[in-house]
């Protein structure tokens, strides 16, 4: 046991091992990916925004990339079933009010 936690020390190993999974790290990438997502699109900089574009694509991509990965590979754990749709729900939710705090209009949050 861990006296500092109470937990057995396999089980914090066995949460590390899950979490260190290739799937899971594309996955907090895309968590990390995200304020610079709305950093670079409310900069208001023409050429920061085609940044924050293609960081929002790199971000999908890598959403649909480690489900796959995960999913081929025999490898997905319950950390991964936890954070995917997290990492999927911030990205979603901060391009929407992103959207709708640079145009602001709620029209726009209507229609993403």
């Amino acid at each position: 046991m861990n006296a500092a936690q109470g937990q057995p020390q396999t089980e914090q190993m066995s949460l590390w091992r899950e979490l260190m999974q290739f799937a899971n790290i594309l996955t907090l990438i895309r968590i990390v990916l995200t304020p610079v997502f709305v950093w670079a699109f409310l900069s208001g900089s023409w050429e920061l925004r085609v940044l924050g574009l293609a960081v929002f694509v790199f971000a999908a991509i890598t959403d649909w990339w480690d489900g796959h990965y995960a999913r081929k590979s025999k490898s997905v754990t319950q950390v991964g079933r936890f954070l995917d749709p997290l990492a999927d729900k911030l990205l979603t939710i901060s391009a929407m009010l992103a959207f709708v705090w640079e145009f602001d209009s709620l029209l726009m949050f209507v229609l993403v």
